[in-house]
């Protein structure tokens, strides 16, 4: 069983981790939402890493480009936004510094790793601050 990887670190994070839950929905809402935020973010500059488990849900991670790393506060809004827009997106681990976690898919077989770019992962990737950018999609 794989670990739960903490999304912030002293109260502070440089990953926007969406995880899009099969649990209430089917596969295909899922996909529907997926499709949708990927088309935001990356008509924003995004660059992201999706997954998905073989139970239909989905991760979408984003690395963002912020001198700063953000704080649960500087994210809600756009959590929010996203939430009302995206049925089947679960923003609890991106709300919550203290406990916020998403689990890396098991085995390789359990997983459809996609990238836009995976060479950039670690470096600057979206335009900082990103979160009026998305939220004026949204609004």
């Amino acid at each position: 069983m794989p670990a739960a990887v903490p999304i912030y670190a002293r109260g502070r994070t440089s990953l926007l981790a969406l995880d899009f839950d099969a649990k209430h929905h089917t596969p295909e809402q899922v996909d529907a939402d997926v499709e949708r935020v990927l088309g935001w973010l990356h008509e924003c500059g995004a660059r992201t890493v999706t997954d998905r488990s073989t139970s239909g849900g989905r991760h979408v991670l984003v690395p963002m480009a912020t001198d700063l790393p953000l704080r649960v506060d500087d994210i809600k809004m756009v959590m929010q936004l996203l939430s009302a827009r995206l049925v089947t997106l679960d923003a609890t681990p991106m709300l919550n510094a203290d406990w916020g976690c998403i689990t890396p898919r098991a085995r390789r077989a359990a997983r459809a790793a996609t990238a836009s770019s995976m060479g950039p992962w670690m470096r600057r990737s979206m335009p900082s601050p990103f979160a009026p950018t998305v939220a004026s999609w949204l609004v």
